[in-house]
């Protein structure tokens, strides 16, 4: 018996770190020329919460749920803004320029989000979901938000 409390409490100081550890709010940054600095901040879900999960990798911000990576965020200068536009111009918001991803990229579409504050850092999306589906896919300003210094730009998700 006295086992079994112990392993209780073991676990349940396991569950509580797993908790506290995941709760808080994250980011990725980037220094620009200008002197500007740009920032993704994120916040993920708690463990059994029906909601997005954010994972940093290699710079980039990967969105999942429900187990699937639906999009992937990174923060980019104005060449690779420029690359990722090679591909086919499919449609535009206020802020965002969607475009047919280049044969290089892993997904189909990159979104391509102008930032208020600079012109030097953009943030670029991938996703496999088209403007026009209205998905996990491209829902980019549920719990995650983009600042420069601290001017915060909100996606402009009405696709013309």
């Amino acid at each position: 018996m006295e086992i079994l409390k112990r392993m209780t409490v073991v676990f349940l100081v396991i569950a509580l770190s797993i908790c506290l550890t995941s709760c808080g709010e994250s980011s990725v940054s980037r220094k620009n020329p200008d002197g500007t600095l740009t920032r993704i901040k994120y916040k993920s879900a708690v463990p059994l919460q029906r909601a997005p999960y954010f994972e940093l990798s290699d710079s980039t911000v990967k969105m999942s749920f429900n187990g699937t990576i639906w999009y992937e965020a990174s923060i980019i200068n104005a060449a690779v803004k420029d690359w990722a536009a090679e591909g086919e111009f499919i449609c535009e918001s206020s802020n965002i320029k969607v475009y047919k991803a280049n044969q290089h990229a892993k997904y189909d579409y990159a979104y391509v989000l102008t930032l208020t504050g600079t012109s030097d850092s953009y943030i670029l999306f991938y996703s496999n979901d088209s403007p026009d589906q209205g998905s996990y896919g491209n829902d980019f300003d549920v719990s995650i938000r983009y600042f420069v210094d601290n001017t915060e730009t909100v996606p402009d998700l009405d696709f013309r």
